[in-house]
C-alpha cells in the first residue's frame, strides 16, 4: 500500500512538472509579439531606468572633470605654501567636486530619463494608432521603424520647443531625431525578423517584387 501510494505520488509530481514545461514552451513565443519581448508597461519602465542610469554617469562624470577646473580657477589667487595648507586644500577640492557632481548626476539623468520615456510613449502611441488602421495586415506587422522615426521626431521638437530654441536648432535636432528614430527602428525590425515575425511594409515589399505570389502558387500547386 505505502510503495503504491509513494510510486502514485512521484508519477503526478512528475506529470505536474511536465504540464509545467509543455505550457511554458507554448507561452514563450508570444513575448516576441511586443518590441524587443517586453511588455509596453515593462519596456517603458526599464528603458526609463536605464537612461537615468546612464545620464546620472555621464552627469557624474562630467561634473568632476567641471567641478574640478572650476574649483582651481576660482582659487587660483589663494593657492596653499604649506603641506597643511594643500591637504587642506584637496579635502576641500573633493568636497566640493563631489558635491557639484552629485548635483550633475541627478541633474543630467531627470532631462534625459523623461525624454526616453516620451520617446517610447510616442512609439507605443503610433503603434496602437496605426494597428487600427492596418490591424487587417496582421498581428503586430505594424510595429516597425516607422513609429521609431515618428517618436524621434516627436520628442526633438517637444524638447525644442520646452527648451525655447530657435527654429533652426529645432530642425538640426528633428534631423538627429530622425535618424535616431530609424536606426534604432531598424534594429528592433531586424530582431523582430529574426525571430520570424512579420512585418507590413516587408510583406508589402515581398508582393510587389512577386515572391508573395509566388509562395502562394507554389502551395496551390503542391496541393
Amino acid at each position: 500500500m505505502t510503495d503504491t501510494t509513494f510510486r502514485d505520488g512521484v508519477t503526478d509530481h512528475a506529470d505536474g512538472i511536465a504540464d509545467r514545461s509543455v505550457s511554458t514552451t507554448d507561452s514563450s513565443p508570444d513575448r516576441y509579439n511586443h518590441r524587443l519581448g517586453l511588455p509596453p508597461r515593462r519596456r517603458l519602465a526599464l528603458a526609463t531606468g536605464a537612461a537615468f542610469t546612464g545620464g546620472a554617469f555621464l552627469g557624474t562624470i562630467q561634473g568632476v572633470r567641471v567641478a574640478g577646473l572650476r574649483f582651481r580657477a576660482e582659487n587660483s589667487h589663494r593657492l596653499p605654501r604649506s603641506e597643511a595648507g594643500w591637504l587642506l586644500y584637496h579635502k576641500a577640492k573633493r568636497k566640493y567636486v563631489f558635491k557639484a557632481s552629485m548635483k550633475e548626476a541627478r541633474s543630467l539623468g531627470f532631462r534625459v530619463a523623461p525624454c526616453v520615456a516620451l520617446f517610447y510613449f510616442f512609439e507605443e502611441a503610433m503603434d496602437e494608432r496605426r494597428s487600427k488602421r492596418v490591424g487587417h495586415m496582421g498581428e503586430n506587422t505594424h510595429q516597425d521603424f516607422l513609429s521609431s522615426t515618428f517618436a524621434g521626431l516627436g520628442v526633438a521638437g517637444a524638447f525644442g520647443l520646452w527648451n525655447r530654441l530657435t527654429l533652426p536648432l529645432i530642425a538640426k535636432m528633428a534631423k538627429y531625431g530622425m535618424i535616431g528614430g530609424v536606426s534604432y527602428g531598424l534594429i528592433q525590425d531586424a530582431l523582430h525578423l529574426s525571430h520570424g515575425r512579420e512585418l507590413a511594409y516587408v510583406e508589402s515589399i515581398r508582393q510587389v517584387l512577386g515572391y508573395g505570389e509566388t509562395e502562394g502558387n507554389e502551395t496551390t500547386h503542391n496541393t
